[in-house]
């Protein structure tokens, strides 16, 4: 993103995972990123949209920057579940486009700690609850039109996912 006349922007953006398996039935995970949205026509590229299993892209608006981290950890307590928990936060620089054409970037603060447990119940279904807590933090300066700097979001789906014969299936999400 860039007004008009100005030059190119290049910019490094590292991204770090590490995966570990310290025990047959544990998986630990981590990422470090650093992310530019690109303009929705420049998305053909080959880049991966996770990096360890973590998300690196969101939708955030064209030319934001962001860096982040976050950790998770998978574990197989029994044959028929599966469970997880995961941590992780962003910082985001949003541009904003000022009547001159200038740009000014706003801090966006995000932070997300979630959990899961799924099930598999027989050959016929499954079963999933997720718990995801969502932190949004604006600084003082950048409270838009819509007057918040903080925002917390919990979601607690509930899936059920039945399998029939000859490949069917019918998810049911609460």
């Amino acid at each position: 993103l860039k007004p008009r006349g100005a030059g190119d922007d290049t910019r490094i953006t590292p991204k770090l995972g590490l995966i570990w398996h310290p025990g047959i039935d544990t998986t630990l995970r981590a990422a470090f990123l650093r992310v530019v949205k690109r303009k929705i026509n420049d998305d053909a590229g080959l880049e991966p949209t996770q990096v360890s299993g973590i998300d690196q892209y969101y939708d955030d608006g064209n030319g934001s920057k962001s860096s982040g981290g976050a950790l998770a950890a998978d574990f197989k307590p029994y044959d028929t579940m599966r469970a997880g928990a995961s941590l992780s936060r962003r910082n985001v620089d949003v541009p904003l486009i000022n009547g001159d054409e200038s740009i000014e970037f706003h801090r966006y603060r995000e932070r997300e700690a979630g959990a899961y447990v799924h099930w598999t119940l027989g050959k016929v279904a499954t079963l999933g609850v997720r718990v995801r807590h969502t932190r949004y933090a604006r600084t003082e300066d950048s409270v838009g039109d819509e007057g918040f700097s903080i925002v917390d979001t919990t979601q607690l789906p509930v899936s059920l996912n039945g399998f029939g014969p000859r490949g069917l299936w019918s998810p049911l999400v609460v």
